[in-house]
C-alpha cells in the first residue's frame, strides 16, 4: 500500500499547482478577449469616425492583436494542461506498475504471504481509490 500511495501526493501537487498557473492564464486570456471587444464596439460605435480618417485598418489590426494575444496565452494553457496530463497519467500507471511488480515478486517468492488472488483484489480496491481520488481532484 505504502508503494501505491507514493504516486498521490507527486499527482496532487502537480495538479494543484497547474490549477493555480491556469487559473492566472485564463483570467489574461478573458482580459484579451475584453480588450478586442471593447476595440470592436468602439470601432462599430464610431464607424463614420473611422472611415473619414480612413483608420479600418489600424482598428482591424488592434482587433488582432488582442485576439492573438488570447490565442498565444490558450494556446500555452493547452501544451502546459497536456504535459501536466502526460507527467500525472505517467505516475499513475507507474505505480500501477509497481504495484503488480512488487506484488508479483513477493507473491512468487512466498505464495504464503500473498497469493495473486490478494494481488489482483489489492489492485482492484486500488483501482478504486485512485478513480475516487481522480474525481475529486478534477
Amino acid at each position: 500500500s505504502i508503494l501505491a500511495f507514493t504516486s498521490i501526493g507527486p499527482i496532487l501537487y502537480l495538479t494543484g499547482m497547474y490549477a493555480t498557473w491556469s487559473k492566472e492564464v485564463n483570467r489574461q486570456i478573458w482580459t484579451a478577449l475584453g480588450d478586442a471587444n471593447a476595440v470592436a464596439t468602439e470601432a462599430i460605435g464610431n464607424i463614420r469616425t473611422v472611415r473619414a480618417f480612413s483608420t479600418e485598418g489600424l482598428e482591424c489590426a488592434k482587433f488582432e492583436e488582442s485576439i492573438q494575444k488570447a490565442l498565444k496565452k490558450g494556446i500555452k494553457d493547452a501544451v502546459v494542461g497536456g504535459g501536466t496530463f502526460l507527467t500525472t497519467s505517467g505516475l499513475d500507471l507507474g505505480a500501477g506498475a509497481l504495484i503488480l511488480w512488487y506484488g508479483g515478486m513477493v507473491a512468487m517468492s512466498d505464495p504464503d504471504q500473498l497469493s495473486v488472488g490478494e494481488l489482483v483484489t489489492f489492485q482492484l480496491y486500488w483501482a478504486m481509490i485512485n478513480s475516487g481520488y481522480k474525481s475529486l481532484n478534477g
